[in-house]
């Protein structure tokens, strides 16, 4: 089994591992889980590796948010998913995060709906990290006070997502 877990050192959780694996090649979910044991067990995780209904709940949390789709017993990741994976605008745990801002209500798999976050509602907490209410343009919904400190921190903020909106332009169309 060829699995490289070089560049992913840091990324042992599944939801990141799931992408990262994707990105070497689509194949089936038996086929993904075995990767992940091995890469968990072997390379990467502190920990043991954990259960197939731990792997299984991150694949359909993967799919919910766009991230990956499955066709005939086959996973692959789409273009979002894609973007997470080899995007040059911060690192994947942090596009991971920022997809967070994908409306699920409004989106669909040719259509992402970013959720824009509300400045004017910016608050920071004791260590910088940025919250505001986020809303989705399409439906109106808001969220208060959302935690966006794993994207990036209050003077970043801005300049991250302006950047992120334009590179994830070229592989989603968005709203």
């Amino acid at each position: 089994m060829t699995v490289i877990v070089d560049s992913i050192d840091p990324l042992w959780h599944e939801e990141l591992l799931t992408i990262s694996l994707l990105n070497q090649g689509d194949c089936s979910r038996g086929e993904l889980r075995k990767r992940i044991r091995w890469a968990q067990e072997r390379k990467v995780a502190p920990f043991p590796a954990h259960s197939n209904s731990a792997y299984n709940y991150w694949f359909r949390a993967l799919k919910q948010r766009r991230i990956i789709i499955e066709y005939n017993g086959i996973l692959s990741l789409t273009n979002l998913g894609h973007w997470i994976a080899a995007g040059k605008v911060g690192g994947i745990a942090q596009r991971n995060q920022f997809a967070y801002l994908v409306c699920e209500l409004c989106s669909n798999q040719v259509h992402i709906v970013l959720r824009t976050p509300l400045i004017s509602t910016l608050r920071t907490n004791s260590g910088g990290n940025p919250f505001m209410d986020i809303k989705c343009p399409k439906c109106g919904k808001v969220t208060e006070q959302y935690n966006l400190g794993s994207i990036a921190n209050r003077e970043e903020f801005a300049s991250f997502y302006n950047k992120a909106v334009a590179e994830l332009g070229q592989f989603v169309k968005l709203e």
